[in-house]
């Protein structure tokens, strides 16, 4: 049998079938919401301070290559772990920490990428496609400031004040934007390497007057090997 298709048709099926591709791709690239993933990281926190993460509200975004979870510490601070799989061959050596740096927006639309915590402060921008193999280089804008380097044998961060920040690629491919709608965060970053991983960790203050924030909050931490 011959199916005699007019012009008309032909361009409603093509249309079609472009609106599923990208409803695929955008299904296969976003990260899914998830609030019990975040406990199997618990363990990232001393015993002793555990009690002060409000595990109901401790959330993760998940995807097959990265998890990135948010625990609220004390109610006062947003503390979110991001375990990239691909990552774990790394060095702490290949992780750069660069100010004074023009960052780039990322482009989300039509399928290029996604937001998470899109009502938040940062919100977390993610371009589709791009991943990390022999570096990561962590951004600063020029409006941010490195109030101190953060090295240790297992970890390599800053504590500061950051007004935006993103992360790249050994080919300086642009990969994650930290967008700060309402202003500055004080902020600690690490990049944490240990035997069951490789994760960045940031930790930031909603009430910097309010309660002390400074890098000793790396005391509620677990950074053991």
């Amino acid at each position: 049998m011959i199916v005699k298709w007019n012009s008309k048709k032909l361009w409603i099926a093509i249309f079609a079938a472009m609106i599923s591709l990208l409803v695929f791709h955008i299904c296969s690239n976003t990260h899914s919401g998830d609030w019990k993933k975040s406990k199997d990281y618990m363990c990232i926190f001393k015993d002793s301070v555990k009690k002060d993460i409000d595990t109901t509200i401790s959330y993760s975004w998940i995807k097959k290559r990265d998890i990135c979870s948010h625990f609220i510490y004390k109610g006062h601070y947003l503390i979110t772990l991001w375990d990239f799989k691909d990552l774990y061959p790394l060095d702490l050596n290949d992780v750069y920490i660069n100010t004074n740096v023009k960052i780039k927006d990322i482009d989300t639309y039509f399928g290029k990428g996604e937001i998470l915590d899109s009502k938040s402060s940062p919100k977390t921008v993610i371009k589709f496609g791009r991943t990390f193999h022999t570096k990561l280089k962590i951004n600063l804008d020029d409006s941010s400031k490195v109030l101190k380097t953060l090295i240790s044998k297992n970890y390599k961060g800053f504590y500061g004040i950051v007004n935006e920040m993103s992360f790249t690629n050994e080919s300086d491919e642009d990969y994650i934007q930290f967008v700060y709608p309402e202003g500055k965060l004080p902020t600690l970053l690490i990049a944490f390497k240990k035997m069951t991983g490789f994760y960045v960790i940031i930790i930031e203050s909603n009430d910097y007057f309010n309660y002390k924030f400074d890098d000793n909050i790396l005391g509620i931490l677990n950074l053991n090997k």
